[in-house]
């Protein structure tokens, strides 16, 4: 565990890669981004070729038809004399009264329609938010493409401007964005429909050609991101007008996920060029301004296909005191700022908002090489001995209990399994009854950014009667690679999945060095290549109830995190981020 924040993608990702995206390949350089007036300019059309309103009839007044019928012309002219011209005469006064009639039966109906009738564009616009400004303790955001950093930060950020075929909503859900729609053929096959009309900000639109440059070139870098995101494509091809192919070496149910980090760019961006005016998302850089790693400041897209941002302005800032963060915060230098402790948010009459990490804290055992943890009732004693909730105190974190590996956030996740609670006098039984009536002593190998957390968990597990002797690693690539290879006999650290996928938690926090069930690798294997979402669901939650039954590992929680906010802004998590993952073009006054 890592006090004061998860420490996501553990495995296999380094925390400063090169990222190359999907690239637009027709990228103008030196011109602003299309869709940005000056001023505003009123629109032509309408009737008559202008653009003065037709207003409806006041009450009691008469409305007046023309020769050709068009309303506002000269009424017509009554006949005088001659035979029946008293009768024309009152028939033309009639017919106006019923005119006159309708005309106020017309109004009060055409009231009655406006009512009913969605906000206007003035209500809309009262809603929006002219600007954000958002503190971020710690944060380092990198640099924006092409060395973009694979960080919670900077992936928050990059969403901003940046877009690929899909994308998260909800968290966890996979929603079209620049695909309009997909499908499978067959288990390695993937035909993308491109959306329609989608602006790159240099005005250029889309087109297939972008998507297999940007992908071709992603998996021609052989970076360590095209290794984890790109590592099973095997080709690119447009098909038609509007559609790709993507075709992977073996089946690949996870592909969608990796496609939501495959930004797409201009291909022709020229070198020290502004990198977001070739992006498609619903801001890019402040012109004049330039990212650092501890500033970004964005202006909205007006041409964004999904609408224009209720948000029009983002100023996201990296700040290294929590503290300092907090009293600026509420000396109106910031709008949103987190994350904040629990103590910080009770200090504060601030409006708050929650995000969820789909990370798990946990602690594990190497169950292969001979020691104590060889026998199930040691491992299920040391699950009931500790309290996640207090190690998650320990060090002023917010946490949710977990009953598995795989968080609710996470595809695989099994609602039938319930969380353990701590009881000491049960777990001292079952050491007991494992033949260590007086206790026993183990060694717990942790990283050394985890300080508080560990002595707490130390401390619970010396109430059970279990001394641990904590094993410190200072490099934390070097811990890694320590417990993964079976070298360590207790272990407790925080893993997200770069894949918000179950296969991928399990087979990185699991490994088979610590962990060795042949009907649990089996399953991990069917599900790996199984494409239907049910049956790889049905899966990953029957490897869940083995897991457990064998007390594999202690699930310990997935942390929360706060963030303040000045205003009951409307707004909602959509990404898997911990580091408020907001579409922001959404947000808006209540």
């Amino acid at each position: 565990m890592v006090d004061g924040g998860s420490l996501s993608h553990y495995y296999g990702v380094k925390l400063n890669v090169s990222v190359i995206y999907f690239m637009d390949s027709d990228f103008k350089p030196n011109q602003p981004p299309a869709g940005q007036p000056e001023e505003d300019q009123p629109a032509s059309g309408g009737i008559g070729g202008n653009n003065t309103p037709i207003t409806p009839p006041l009450p009691g007044s008469t409305v007046t038809t023309g020769s050709d019928g068009a309303i506002g012309g000269p009424p017509p002219q009554a006949t005088v004399g001659g035979s029946g011209g008293g009768r024309r005469w009152l028939k033309v006064l009639i017919l106006l009264i019923v005119i006159a009639l309708l005309a106020v039966g017309g109004w009060f109906a055409y009231q009655k329609w406006f009512k009913k009738q969605p906000a206007t564009t003035a209500t809309s616009k009262s809603k929006d938010v002219a600007l954000l400004k958002i503190g971020i303790d710690s944060a380092d955001f990198g640099k924006l493409y092409p060395d973009m950093s694979v960080n919670d930060y900077s992936y928050s950020t990059n969403a901003q401007m940046f877009e690929g075929l899909v994308r998260y909503e909800n968290i966890s859900k996979i929603a079209p964005d620049l695909a309009s729609d997909w499908k499978n053929p067959d288990d390695k096959t993937w035909i993308f429909t491109i959306k329609k009309n989608v602006k790159f900000h240099d005005g250029h639109t889309l087109a297939p050609s972008d998507v297999k440059y940007s992908l071709d070139s992603i998996m021609a870098s052989n970076s360590d991101f095209a290794q984890t995101f790109a590592d099973t494509i095997s080709s690119v091809d447009v098909v038609g007008s509007d559609q790709v192919k993507i075709t992977t070496k073996d089946p690949d149910p996870t592909l969608l996920n990796k496609l939501t980090f495959l930004y797409v760019i201009d291909a022709n961006l020229p070198k020290g060029a502004e990198p977001s005016q070739a992006g498609t998302g619903p801001y890019f850089i402040k012109p004049g301004t330039a990212p650092t790693d501890t500033k970004v400041q964005m202006v909205a897209y007006n041409n964004y296909h999904d609408g224009q941002p209720q948000t029009k302005a983002l100023e996201f800032f990296g700040v290294s005191d929590a503290d300092k963060m907090v009293k600026d915060f509420q000396a109106g230098k910031y709008n949103i700022v987190g994350y904040a402790s629990p103590e910080q948010a009770k200090s504060s009459s601030a409006f708050r908002f929650t995000s969820t990490g789909p990370d798990v804290n946990y602690i594990a055992f190497n169950t292969v090489n001979p020691s104590p943890l060889q026998n199930k009732l040691v491992r299920e004693a040391i699950r009931y001995a500790v309290n996640p909730q207090a190690i998650g105190a320990a060090s002023d974190s917010q946490v949710t209990p977990l009953s598995q590996m795989v968080p609710p956030s996470v595809p695989g996740y099994n609602p039938a399994i319930t969380p353990y609670k701590q009881n000491i006098d049960k777990a001292k039984q079952l050491l007991a009854q494992a033949g260590y009536p007086n206790g026993l002593a183990l060694t717990l190998s942790v990283s050394a950014d985890a300080t508080k957390s560990t002595n707490e968990i130390v401390k619970e597990l010396k109430q059970a009667g279990i001394t641990a002797t904590v094993d410190s690693h200072a490099d934390f690539d070097e811990f890694i690679n320590y417990f993964s290879t079976g070298k360590a006999q207790l272990f407790s650290v925080d893993y997200t999945s770069d894949t918000l996928d179950g296969v991928d938690i399990y087979n990185t926090t699991l490994p088979t060095a610590n962990y060795n069930n042949q009907q649990f690798t089996d399953l991990l294997n069917q599900a790996n290549t199984q494409v239907d979402p049910a049956k790889r669901l049905k899966l990953l939650q029957d490897a869940a109830v083995i897991a457990d039954k064998d007390v594999a590992v202690v699930p310990l929680s997935t942390q929360s995190y706060l963030w303040l906010m000045d205003k009951n802004y409307v707004i909602k998590q959509d990404m898997p981020s911990a580091s408020l993952p907001v579409y922001f073009y959404k947000v808006h006054n209540p």
